[in-house]
Order: structure tokens, then C-alpha cells, then sequence
């Protein structure tokens, strides 16, 4: 059970409450002083569950292309269709030249939300639908670079900001054996992430680093590949499967 159902249940037995000592006074001894607590608890509990779950998803939430405000607020159904469209189109118009594309998919994120086309996809509940539903993101971006020919041009690489979100219940991600989760300090489960690199033609397929990396060794990789200078007075440590 999660945070969005137990809220669910506490609301509901409230609200039960509550029309249960209105509509039948005599069925059980609740003062209007009670009453009133229980009326408060049942708004406040419907808006700590409303709010974050339901209203920021796309309260006030802006799309922007560049300065221009292109969607207000963000429909979720169509907004993974439309990253889409803008990174294939990216790529396509850039094709001729060097391009750096970052790319960031809204799932799998909390509160979690699918499209009608993968809702029910797994057997995992809202998590493995957003799971799918990236997997589908990334092979469809693949695509794109294979079709423009790009294949052996092109270094791409998968990866997370943390790990999974342990207080979320199941649609906070699973980090297997390891401690810990999102926004707990240096545990293990918050920190180790995926790390997929390809690149055809230069990296051998399937090999697996045991090398610790981090998301800031990202840039100065980028970096050393594109035949840039680093500035000397930031993080520098490259990797890169040899």
C-alpha cells in the first residue's frame, strides 16, 4: 500500500464518519466540537492527497520551446509524443553536423502518470507501465539515429539521476538488494544508477565496467571525445570503456 491509497482509506473513513453522525445523530455520540475536528482532518487529508497527486501534475505546469510558452497547462496524454517529435526533429535537422541532444523523458517519476497506450501494459502496476513506456521512448530515439545513419556517429547514454524513491511504496522504483533510497544521503540505493553506454563501431558490445563513475565525469567525457578543452578549475575526471 502507498501514500495515495492510505490517504484514500483515511479520507473515505472520515467522510463516513462524518455523514454517519449528520444523517443519524442517535446512531453514535459525536459532539458538533468532534464533529467539526473531523471535518477539518477529512479537508485536510483530502488536500494533502489532491494537491501533490493529483492538482501539481499540471497546476500552473508550463511547456516552453525556448522562450515561447507553447502549452499551458501540460497534457500529460500527449506530452511524451511531443519530447518525441522535438528530439527526432533535432536530430534530423542536425544530422549534416556535430550535436549534443539531452534528453529527458517525464517518467519514471513520481506522481507517476501513463499514457492510455501503455496503461495496463504490465504486470507491475503504474511503475512497469512507465517502464515500458521509456523503454518504447529509447528504442524509438535508437531508431532515429539508425535510419539517418548515424549508428557509428553517435555515442548515446542511458542513465538516472538517483535511485529509487523508497518512501513511494511500489511506484517509487526497486533498488534491489541495496540500502537506502532517492534523498537519503550516501546509501547505496540512492546513488547507483544505470550507466548504458553505446556506440557502435568504437565501444565493444556487452562489456560491463566495475569502475565507480558519477554524472559529473558526463561533461569533461563529452569533453575529451568532441577534442575540447576542459577549464582547469572544475571536475575533470574522464571515462570512457576502453
Amino acid at each position: 500500500m502507498d501514500l495515495q491509497d492510505l490517504l484514500q482509506i483515511i479520507l473515505a473513513g472520515l467522510l463516513g464518519l462524518i455523514l454517519l453522525g449528520t444523517l443519524f445523530p442517535g446512531a453514535i455520540k459525536i459532539s458538533k466540537s468532534l464533529l467539526t475536528i473531523l471535518g477539518f482532518a477529512a479537508l485536510l487529508c483530502f488536500l494533502v492527497w489532491f494537491i501533490p497527486f493529483r492538482l501539481i501534475q499540471t497546476w500552473n505546469c508550463i511547456l516552453m520551446r525556448d522562450q515561447e510558452v507553447v502549452e499551458q497547462p501540460v497534457n500529460l496524454e500527449t506530452l511524451n509524443e511531443r519530447i518525441m517529435r522535438e528530439a527526432e526533429g533535432f536530430v534530423e535537422r542536425n544530422k549534416g553536423r556535430p550535436f549534443l541532444l539531452f534528453l529527458s523523458f517525464a517518467h519514471v517519476h513520481t506522481p507517476l502518470f501513463k499514457t492510455e497506450r501503455f496503461a495496463g501494459k504490465s504486470k507491475h502496476g503504474s511503475y512497469g507501465d512507465n517502464v515500458e513506456e521509456v523503454d518504447w521512448m529509447v528504442g524509438r530515439m535508437v531508431e532515429t539515429i539508425e535510419r539517418l545513419g548515424l549508428k557509428e556517429k553517435t555515442l548515446t547514454y542511458f542513465t538516472s539521476d538517483h535511485g529509487g524513491h523508497i518512501e513511494e511504496g511500489p511506484n517509487g522504483g526497486w533498488n534491489e538488494v541495496h540500502r537506502g533510497g532517492k534523498a537519503m544521503g550516501g546509501y547505496e540505493g540512492g546513488i547507483r544508477v544505470p550507466g548504458i553506454i553505446s556506440w557502435p563501431g568504437h565501444l565493444e558490445a556487452g562489456k560491463e565496467v566495475a569502475e565507480v563513475t558519477s554524472l559529473m565525469d558526463v561533461f569533461p567525457t563529452l569533453v575529451k571525445l568532441a577534442g575540447g578543452e576542459l577549464p582547469q578549475d572544475r571536475h575533470n575526471h574522464k571515462h570512457l570503456p576502453s
